[in-house]
């Protein structure tokens, strides 16, 4: 396909959409930020996707106000950002048909979204199941579409400056939340504001900064260069050296102790190659605050006490457990565990549970069948990346290698407690880094 024709059917595809939402006055804005991305995909297709990744860093913050309401369905800028990504992807996948073919992640990904898909069959909620369908394909399909556009060293660097770049407005919301008292209140576990920048929910946001931080920390130990003058990477330094000044306050105010343990897990592989006792240091700034902020100290101390969030959620874990196996093959639909476990507390506010534990959510939501595929998913990963790194004779590619296994380690473990794979933005960050990371690393 030329490449006329190519911006022509997007460019028509994203005139549609417009249409579908004609009805209130941020069209406008709308329209015009379509054609600023049709531009960026007619000037070069990995633009595009640095400006979707860049967006969907803050599209949550909006989330409470929907676009339009259409046929029962609720359209804000996060989905709208989703669907074009999706577009994109396809588009992207659909011209570089063989070379998709190559893709060392393809079937993983092709097993556990067939599986996914068929768990719809068993779903309680089709429409949330089959939403949570589409999030995920656009994922994986937006990882695979990376691969596709950023096929060597100086593009991965450019991929990783983006995603710094993209958690400079997150961050600077965390500063204005905390400066007008307008975070999360958690009064029962002594925090008063939680920052949550852009996103939903602290934790939310401190998950998603780990990638940004951990990035900033690599450009500032192996001194990679983005620019071709020198100017230019002394000025880049500068930034990155700022970010993490600027970005560390808000990540430790967000209080949320399974995102500080993630990062130092993260930065340890980082850091390990060159400058070990670097991961001591970023050890040492996340520990000080404990004896200086109160709020930090209590959110330890919970942890420790008698009625803390550890034995709500083994309670809740055991309790998933037990209605699993009521539907172990197939689970009872995707995106469904919240709801199966609310309907099992028969919560008065018919407010959804979290169960702050992926593997026990995926196989409430897809049954056996469906974390099997989860977990090879993952061990694939992880074997891929460790054998790419020991074959691999390139100081470069063995830092960058080691960066992908620390973050991929330090998400599968929070997966654990927390809720990882519903965090929109992560996911989009982490699965586009790391299938670039795997599809170029040799």
């Amino acid at each position: 396909m030329k490449n006329k024709q190519k911006i022509g059917y997007f460019g028509l595809a994203c005139l549609i959409l417009a249409g579908l939402i004609f009805v209130k006055t941020e069209i406008a804005v709308i329209a015009l930020g379509i054609m600023l991305l049709i531009l960026l995909y007619s000037w070069e297709a990995k633009y595009f996707l640095f400006a979707l990744l860049f967006l969907r860093a803050i599209t949550d913050w909006f989330s409470q106000n929907n676009i339009v309401n259409q046929w029962q369905i609720s359209y804000n800028y996060s989905i709208l950002v989703g669907v074009i990504a999706l577009a994109f992807s396809v588009l992207t996948i659909l011209q570089n048909y063989k070379k998709t073919k190559t893709n060392r992640l393809l079937i993983p990904y092709l097993i556990f979204l067939t599986i996914t898909a068929l768990s719809l069959l068993a779903s309680v909620n089709i429409s949330a199941s089959f939403t949570e369908i589409v999030r995920l394909v656009t994922i994986f399909s937006l990882a695979i579409t990376a691969s596709l556009l950023i096929t060597n060293k100086q593009e991965l660097l450019q991929l990783s400056a983006v995603m710094i770049f993209s958690a400079i407005i997150p961050t600077a919301v965390a500063y204005y939340q905390y400066a007008t008292n307008t975070g999360l209140f958690v009064p029962f576990e002594g925090v008063s504001n939680r920052l949550l920048g852009t996103l939903a929910h602290p934790n939310l946001f401190a998950y998603f900064l780990i990638i940004p931080i951990s990035l900033a920390v690599y450009f500032l130990i192996y001194q990679e260069k983005i620019f071709t003058t020198e100017r230019k990477n002394k000025l880049f330094k500068i930034f990155i050296f700022i970010f993490l000044i600027i970005s560390l306050p808000p990540f430790i105010l967000s209080y949320t102790r399974g995102a500080w343990l993630a990062l130092i897990i993260t930065l340890f592989f980082v850091s390990i190659k060159r400058y070990k006792k670097f991961t001591f240091v970023i050890l040492a700034v996340l520990i000080i605050p404990f004896f200086f902020l109160k709020p930090v100290q209590n959110r330890i101390e919970n942890a420790l006490s008698d009625n803390n969030s550890i034995s709500w959620r083994l309670e809740y874990w055991q309790t998933g457990f037990k209605i699993a196996q009521n539907n172990l093959l197939l689970g009872n639909g995707p995106a469904t565990a919240e709801k199966v476990m609310a309907d099992k507390y028969a919560t008065e506010s018919g407010a959804e549970i979290a169960i702050h534990n992926d593997y026990l959510k995926i196989l409430l939501d897809s049954g056996l069948l469906g974390l099997l595929a989860y977990l090879f998913l993952i061990v694939y990963l992880l074997y891929d990346l460790t054998k790419i790194y020991l074959n691999s004779k390139n100081k470069s590619s063995q830092t960058i290698l080691l960066t992908a296994l620390g973050l991929s380690l330090a998400i599968f473990t929070a997966s654990f407690y927390d809720n990882i794979i519903r965090n929109t933005p992560l996911m989009w960050f982490y699965w586009v880094l790391v299938g670039v990371i795997v599809q170029n690393s040799d």
